[in-house]
């Protein structure tokens, strides 16, 4: 309960019944603390606060009847002076009026300039503590610091000094293929297409998932490049390898076969990669059985064989992992295998693992009508590609195309904002 005096109340009685009724309702409470509630004192407390509370029912209607007599009253008197200055005559209320305003002006005139009064006071009584023994006065025209010639100098070397050491040292350094033209200097195979960055958001289905993207119509691109080297032949054979790993070849792998099946053209994807299965899990499918089980005999085609959610994409997975991936790949399993996908479909888009890393790919490329080389933009390794390159050639392979992948399009004619690419 608060105190009266805390709210504008001053009554006596009123404050004295209110800390009587504070001080019950603390006994109380000490009791419940203390688990006495049973006790007669207990009981004894719970009559005297309701005797209480009554009381100071009681007193509060008294007060509030007093109240509301004594705002009669005041009412009534207000009335009355009303009535008396409503009798007086226009030009003397008028006067009333403006000697009211003359009243609270001057009285707010006279509080402030008490106010300056005190506070020129309080100033003139503040002393210095610092006495002045000679004016300051410019001893030069320039300024001490910083000195601006300097600073110009410093900038013009730093602006020549690290441009190059960041792309002449950087260069200098960089091990990688940085863009199309290296791989045009290592080697005069056919050049597939490029494959623009993709981001970190985007997932790998980008076909589906963003269809009017620049990298989805990269990828277009490189279908219809594809088909032209392809003379537009079917039942086809597609090899997709790299030369180490993390440079995209699963990627291209499943899009251009998501791209072959967008056109209504019967595509299989299957995944050579026995060392390291994965690619299922992007498609979502729980591939319990794949291609090391059809080479080892231990499933057939139709057993193994996936259907996509897109239609006329099917899907083969890797399968379990065995010990001699390598002799599954070369034995003659492979070939009858790959020569039945081939009269079933009419691409058939294989995923190998990196050439530059193990040699299962080259063992497939015998039966593959195009090998694609995937090679990424500053990630691929310079010296791993050129001794690809030089494998291939020594092994006379022919039908076999490099491809850019991750590609960055700031420079590019694809980055021109325009019509094409306009979302919906």
């Amino acid at each position: 309960v608060p105190v009266p005096s805390s709210i504008g109340i001053n009554d006596n009685v009123l404050a004295g019944l209110i800390d009587e009724y504070i001080k019950l309702s603390t006994e109380r409470n000490n009791l419940l603390a203390n688990k006495q509630a049973s006790s007669p004192v207990y009981k004894n407390l719970g009559v005297k606060i309701s005797n209480q509370k009554n009381t100071l029912g009681q007193n509060i209607d008294y007060l509030i009847h007093a109240n509301t007599i004594q705002l009669g009253s005041l009412e009534e008197r207000l009335k009355e002076k009303n009535a008396q200055i409503s009798a007086l005559p226009v030009t003397e209320k008028e006067m009333v009026g403006i000697e009211r305003k003359y009243k609270l002006n001057d009285n707010s005139y006279n509080y402030l300039l008490q106010k300056k009064a005190e506070a020129e006071v309080a100033r003139a009584s503040n002393i210095p503590g610092t006495d002045i023994l000679e004016p300051a006065c410019l001893l030069q025209p320039n300024p001490v610091f910083p000195n601006k010639a300097v600073n110009y100098a410093i900038a013009i070397v730093l602006g020549l000094l690290f441009p190059f050491v960041r792309f002449g040292v950087g260069n200098f350094f960089d091990h990688s293929v940085s863009d199309e033209q290296v791989m045009h200097q290592l080697t005069e195979r056919p050049f597939l297409g490029r494959i623009y960055h993709k981001k970190a958001r985007v997932p790998d289905t980008v076909l589906l998932d963003d269809p009017k993207s620049v990298l989805s119509e990269s990828i277009r691109t490189v279908r219809t490049n594809l088909d032209h080297y392809l003379d537009g032949k079917t039942n086809q054979l597609v090899l997709v390898t790299s030369s180490v790993s993390g440079e995209g070849k699963t990627f291209v792998a499943l899009n251009l076969a998501m791209a072959l099946a967008l056109m209504e053209r019967t595509t299989v994807l299957v995944s050579f990669d026995i060392r390291k299965p994965g690619l299922y899990k992007t498609l979502n499918l729980d591939c319990q059985l794949g291609v090391s089980s059809v080479l080892s005999a231990r499933a057939s085609i139709d057993e193994v064989l996936e259907h996509t959610a897109l239609p006329h994409l099917d899907f083969i997975g890797a399968g379990p992992v065995l010990q001699n991936p390598a002799e599954l790949v070369g034995s003659r399993n492979t070939a009858l295998f790959l020569a039945e996908l081939r009269r079933r479909y009419d691409y058939v888009i294989i995923d190998t693992p990196p050439i530059g890393l193990v040699t299962d790919g080259y063992l497939l490329m015998k039966y593959t009508d195009l090998n694609i080389f995937v090679v990424r933009e500053k990630v691929t390794p310079r010296s791993q590609a050129m001794s690809v390159l030089r494998e291939i050639e020594s092994k006379e392979i022919n039908r076999f195309f490099w491809l850019m992948n991750d590609v960055e399009g700031d420079n590019s004619a694809h980055s021109i904002k325009n019509e094409y690419f306009a979302q919906d």
